[in-house]
């Protein structure tokens, strides 16, 4: 929820997910549980945002860099990944979505990214909106064999990224200074987070336009009916 009072998502999101053939629903933060709203989607898409908590994962509450924290949104979305892992259902996560995910699954965060890895390589810019830089993917990972590509641009704004990576996740892909840029969950039927947004360069961009054909091809083969 913005300072208005209105619930509010780029309009990008949705548009990436028409381009791709999907019919995108929002779901504000709310009280509602999970499974009544999970039986009705084929794929969740857990959006960039505010900062995760820092209680979550053991961190600086107080660290100056903070911005952006919501309680509400950090429980509707946990309750989510608990039903979305529970059913099986298809998950992208997207820099907040993958933050969390990992949080989600015993990881942590560095929560200022300069304080660790310096400004050698700017994952943030000064300036409103994006800024480009350069990413590795394995290409033995799903992601990788999803983009059919190990390297690539990506639009970067965040300030946080994956420190300890959480319980069955592993490392798809990495920037040059070190910092985790995707993560997956082997187990799991479809459960891909970049901390990257695809949904920026979309339009014209094939590799990013191939993680959001990935993602409504693998709704399009969930059966949600299975949620009893």
């Amino acid at each position: 929820m913005d300072e208005n009072g209105r619930y509010t998502l780029p309009a990008e999101y949705v548009q990436a997910v028409c381009n791709a053939g999907g019919m995108p629903v929002l779901l504000p933060p709310t009280e509602v549980a999970s499974r009544n709203l999970l039986c009705r989607l084929d794929g969740v898409i857990l959006t960039g945002g505010g900062d995760v908590s820092p209680k979550l994962y053991g961190g600086n509450e107080r660290h100056i860099a903070l911005y952006g924290q919501s309680a509400v949104r950090d429980e509707f979305e946990w309750r989510l990944i608990d039903s979305i892992l529970a059913y099986d259902i298809p998950l992208l996560g997207i820099c907040r979505g993958m933050q969390l995910l990992n949080v989600y699954l015993g990881g942590t965060l560095h929560e200022h990214l300069p304080d660790i890895f310096g400004e050698q390589l700017p994952h943030r810019s000064d300036k409103p909106g994006p800024i480009l830089h350069p990413v590795s993917c394995d290409p033995r990972s799903r992601l990788g064999g999803i983009l059919g590509e190990s390297e690539f641009e990506v639009a970067s704004w965040h300030h946080q990224a994956v420190d300890r990576i959480g319980s069955g996740l592993t490392v798809a892909a990495w920037a040059s200074d070190g910092v985790v840029e995707a993560i997956e969950l082997a187990q799991h039927r479809w459960c891909v987070a970049v901390q990257w947004h695809p949904e920026l360069p979309s339009a014209g961009n094939r590799c990013q336009e191939a993680l959001w054909l990935g993602f409504v091809s693998a709704c399009e083969h969930y059966n949600r009916h299975n949620i009893e």
